[in-house]
């Protein structure tokens, strides 16, 4: 997490000082963009293996060993975390065609996903870490043959992250206008983004209960297989999204939002999934 902040930073600063040419650097625009997050993942990296390294934690592997396999280890790591890495391929897939989708609506609709997305983004990714930090909790307690308190455990991060979810959803709403108002784009873009950006937050928190269930608690019990499965459906959005965009004529935001149907069907599917305790794992 320090290594994190300290990329961070080091982002931050040199964003300011490449893009604009400040303080004697030169101008370069993206492309100092570019280099500054580069520039900053290099010096993430070579801070986490130094303090691997020199502190000597199980991880801090000689080279040949980089090269040396268990295959019973390998043959469980492909088994289970194939399913996840899939998952996620397919998922940037998706992500990459939504995108071009947007785009061909039109330069304006493109602009206002685009700053919908930069408070999407935010919101995301704390659920992000929230789902990850469940899927910690649940296998180790499963490791432990706790399987009642990882069961257990499962429904309260469900609580939790709709409550936060939804308690963040209304305030982006209510300040919705404020927040896209820190561009500088004209009257139409600022119209589509708020009203984009609304359509999130409608979602926000069942979003956030289908990543806690999907990412967090049925990847911690080791059921990656269901949870990819489950994943498929959300491809079904595709041709929602082409059909909403380019045969009915729908604008931004109400393509975005039916981009997002899908969610509560996911989610009784993994409902049913959780309560059955077919997830339950024990991989260790």
């Amino acid at each position: 997490m320090l290594t994190s902040f300290l990329s961070l930073v080091v982002n931050i600063v040199l964003n300011y000082l490449l893009i604009f040419g400040n303080y004697g650097f030169p101008e370069l625009g993206v492309e100092g963009a570019a280099l500054a997050t580069s520039i900053a993942r290099g010096i993430e990296c070579v801070v986490v293996v130094g303090v691997i390294y020199r502190r000597r934690y199980p991880i801090a592997i000689r080279l040949k060993e980089f090269f040396s396999f268990d295959m019973a280890v390998l043959k469980l790591f492909i088994v289970t975390a194939g399913a996840v890495i899939i998952n996620d391929i397919l998922w940037a897939l998706g992500q990459t065609v939504y995108s071009a989708v947007y785009g061909r609506i039109g330069t304006e609709s493109l602009a206002a996903i685009n700053i919908e997305n930069s408070f999407e983004r935010l919101a995301v990714v704390g659920i992000i870490g929230f789902a990850n930090a469940a899927t910690v909790m649940i296998a180790h307690k499963i490791g432990q043959g706790k399987l009642g308190e990882a069961y257990s455990d499962g429904k309260k991060f469900y609580k939790v992250s709709f409550g936060l979810a939804l308690m963040l959803a209304i305030s982006m709403g209510l300040f919705s206008s404020k927040l896209v108002g820190m561009y500088n784009v004209d009257e139409n873009v600022l119209r589509l983004s708020k009203y984009t950006l609304m359509a999130f937050c409608i979602s926000f928190p069942f979003k956030a209960l289908s990543m806690t269930k999907m990412v967090g608690v049925l990847r911690g019990g080791g059921d990656t297989k269901f949870a990819m499965g489950i994943n498929l459906i959300a491809l079904c959005r595709i041709p929602g999204a082409i059909f909403a965009a380019f045969y009915l004529g729908l604008p931004i935001y109400i393509v975005y939002l039916a981009t997002l149907a899908e969610e509560f069907l996911r989610i009784a599917i993994g409902m049913k999934r959780f309560v059955s305790k077919r997830w339950i794992n024990k991989l260790a």
